[in-house]
């Protein structure tokens, strides 16, 4: 039997940690330990540290990409000084991780109590998928997933109370990460790199 192999994971937040620790678990890597949960700015005044540590043991940074200049290329020649450790896997989401949430397409309309023909076939191309989430959370025939997802009426909020729990319950109950991989390039490259 292959031992699994084992990392520390950097990500944005508890939706990102969710689908990171997930993705992992599909790809025999063992997560020692999460960092970061504070945001894309803290990750990147991280990263450099973050890389030099990956010599003495693996890390996997889990980022959005958020807008367009920020495509991995990018990234990589602004948030490091130098090249990446060979122990060190850069994931970046196009555009954010709920990207790869709504590739899971009929799973997540069934999350959501919404048809799956609401769900984008090619959620690589939306530019904020969080949005998408909660505008198709809107249409939910269940009160409740309604009251969780949508902010309240009059709110300045992007997401409803409970956006962040129950998105991760989801994840870790009923998200695949081959399913939606057959959905979402991003999602695919991560997968393909991290099985290596």
């Amino acid at each position: 039997m292959t031992r699994a192999r084992a990392a520390i994971l950097a990500v944005e937040d508890a939706v990102a940690q969710a689908v990171g620790e997930k993705i992992c678990a599909k790809c025999a890597i063992d997560v020692a330990r999460v960092i970061g949960l504070k945001g894309k700015g803290y990750l990147k005044t991280r990263a450099d540290g973050l890389n030099r540590a990956a010599a003495g043991f693996p890390v996997i940074m889990f980022v959005d990409q958020d807008r367009k200049q920020d495509c991995p290329p990018n990234l990589l020649s602004t948030w490091f000084a130098g090249p990446l450790k060979r122990s060190f896997t850069l994931c970046v989401s196009v555009m954010e991780v709920e990207s790869w949430l709504l590739a899971d397409r009929a799973a997540f309309a069934s999350f959501l109590g919404i048809p799956a023909a609401k769900v984008p076939e090619r959620p690589d191309l939306i530019p904020r998928p969080k949005e998408r989430i909660v505008s198709l959370a809107r249409q939910s025939r269940h009160k409740t997933t309604r009251i969780t997802l949508v902010p309240a009426e009059g709110s300045t909020a992007a997401v409803g109370p409970q956006y962040n729990p129950c998105l991760v319950d989801w994840v870790a109950r009923k998200w695949s990460p081959r399913r939606a991989a057959r959905r979402s390039e991003s999602l695919a490259r991560t997968v393909r790199k991290l099985e290596v």
